[in-house]
Parts: C-alpha cells; sequence; structure tokens
C-alpha cells in the first residue's frame, strides 16, 4: 500500500517515471510515498519509450477517479 486514502476525499499524486534507473516513485500529498522498479517482461532487458501509461486501482470493491492529469518532463509546476 503506497497511503493510507479517505474516501471521498481527492489527494494531489505524482508519478515520476525514470527511464535510466527504471523506477516509479509515488508522491501522494507532494510528500515520497514508495519508489520501485518498474513492471515488465523478463525477456526484454529495459523499457527505453512507451505510449501509454495505464493508471489502474488493484483495491476489490474501490473506484479510482483521475482529474487533472498532467504529463511533464519534470515535476509539474505548483509541487
Amino acid at each position: 500500500m503506497v497511503a493510507q486514502f479517505t474516501n471521498d476525499t481527492w489527494y494531489p499524486v505524482d508519478l515520476i517515471i525514470n527511464w535510466e534507473n527504471q523506477t516509479v516513485t509515488a508522491y501522494v500529498n507532494y510528500t515520497q510515498s514508495a519508489s520501485d522498479d518498474f513492471f515488465f517482461d523478463q525477456s526484454y532487458p529495459n523499457v527505453n519509450t512507451s505510449n501509454t501509461i495505464i493508471l489502474y486501482n488493484l483495491t476489490p470493491g474501490t473506484i479510482c477517479k483521475i482529474k487533472n492529469l498532467k504529463i511533464c518532463k519534470k515535476r509539474c509546476s505548483g509541487n
């Protein structure tokens, strides 16, 4: 679990994708919460590019809604 969330509450979440290190770091409420390696098929040594990012929720019976999605080269302004 990255963070404990409260139902019906909006949270600012940043996902920083580091292609060189092959990691993703998650920030919740502007605080680093987790960092981990990319998930990829073991037959590929590295992921060098992507044209799709899929965000999904792993908690059964819950809904994940995304609002004001921004894609930035660095952390987006205002964070």
